[in-house]
């Protein structure tokens, strides 16, 4: 059997003990929380309870191309691949064998398979795309891919005008990522998930291109009342000399939100790993938005902005129970937004603050009208 020690480092790694949401298998063994290539990695041990050691890299952590003291470090190239970095939830698909048996299934970053939340029907939204696109198990057989599940179902930071989608961001083979231009021969299916928009390359001239991709999207960007409206960033596919793909990111300053100079962490930063928390954890806790900050910021940086952390939680909470109260009061209505707007909003105007309304119909026609 594999040590998680030697693989992902010491203490880097949490056990899981799961049923496959996907599968009838109940599966075993160890998933990553190391900031690296390694990130969500899954280390099986067993499979219904017969040993099965295995060994899936996923998602990696993507890091900027400069490290807190603003000096870059982008690696010689022989190729970057510019694509939109889009605002939502991660979900790996994978296969993994079992009895001589080869099954699929999907993951989110820090979990070993997608399931329900309170806060979130990440299992059901990830079943709908499968519905919309039945090639994609298919195309996993032949290789892992990383997808990203966005829209106005499933909101975070970054705001959208789609109900739900999800786009092809790469495939892993071998352990190797492999961009969607590169890979054609699965992910260039008929009927299956366009890759996030291709943006361009760049051959030369890193910093001042990354600059310019940088202040394109910041003036782009339009805050609205529980978000902002534009493109979260970018990812940078980075073909080293080595023939290996390196994931880089570039976002908006705003999006961005790391005060470098000032050694703090940006209260956008913080406030979107809350919402994240949700995608793992059904009651996330301080201690646990601690642990994705601590993947990008020091201990000192992620101690000195307790205070925000608990406030931008607590707001996060305040979102998503909201959203539950709306929609149960929806239900309880017994009539279809579709079929009478008017009746529908009529009746839960007496039932919510003025103030609210617009944000109360805006989670439910995200509901209602995939």
């Amino acid at each position: 059997m594999m040590n998680p020690d030697e693989i992902f480092g010491k203490g880097n790694y949490n056990s899981f003990a799961k049923e496959d949401s996907f599968n009838n298998n109940f599966v075993e063994g160890f998933i990553s929380h190391h900031h690296g290539d390694d990130y969500g990695a899954l280390l099986i041990e067993k499979i219904n309870g017969e040993k099965s050691s295995q060994l899936i890299f996923c998602t990696p952590k993507i890091s900027y191309p400069f490290d807190r003291n603003g000096n870059w470090h982008f690696p010689k190239a022989k190729a970057i691949y510019r694509y939109e970095k889009l605002d939502g939830t991660n979900i790996f698909g994978f296969s993994y064998v079992a009895g001589g048996q080869k099954f699929v299934s999907y993951k989110t970053r820090l979990m070993p398979f997608v399931q329900e939340s309170k806060f979130g029907p990440f299992l059901s939204m990830w079943k709908e795309m499968l519905i919309k696109y039945p090639l994609i198990p298919r195309a996993i057989h032949s290789m892992n891919i990383s997808f990203e599940l966005w829209g106005a179902r499933n909101p975070l930071l970054v705001k959208y005008n789609i109900p739900l989608e999800t786009s092809v961001l790469f495939a892993r083979q071998n352990g190797k990522i492999i961009p969607p231009l590169v890979s054609t021969d699965v992910l260039s299916y008929v009927h299956f998930p366009l890759s996030a928009n291709f943006l361009g390359v760049v051959d030369s001239q890193y910093v001042e291109n990354y600059k310019t991709a940088q202040l394109d999207m910041e003036n782009k960007l339009k805050q609205t009342e529980d978000g902002y409206i534009g493109q979260e960033g970018e990812v940078w596919y980075l073909l080293d000399e080595t023939g290996n793909w390196q994931l880089l990111k570039c976002k908006p300053e705003t999006i961005e939100a790391i005060h470098f100079s000032s050694g703090g962490i940006g209260q956008n930063q913080i406030k979107v790993t809350c919402l994240n928390a949700f995608e793992n954890w059904d009651n996330p806790t301080i201690e646990n938005v601690n642990s994705l900050l601590l993947e990008e910021f020091q201990p000192h940086q992620v101690e000195k902005a307790h205070f925000g952390i608990e406030k931008w939680l607590n707001w996060a909470f305040e979102q998503f129970q909201f959203q539950i109260k709306v929609l149960e009061e929806y239900d309880s209505i017994g009539i279809s937004l579709l079929e009478d707007k008017s009746g529908v909003m009529r009746i839960l105007s007496q039932k919510f603050p003025r103030d609210k309304i617009n944000r109360v119909f805006s989670i439910i026609w995200n509901k209602v009208s995939k």
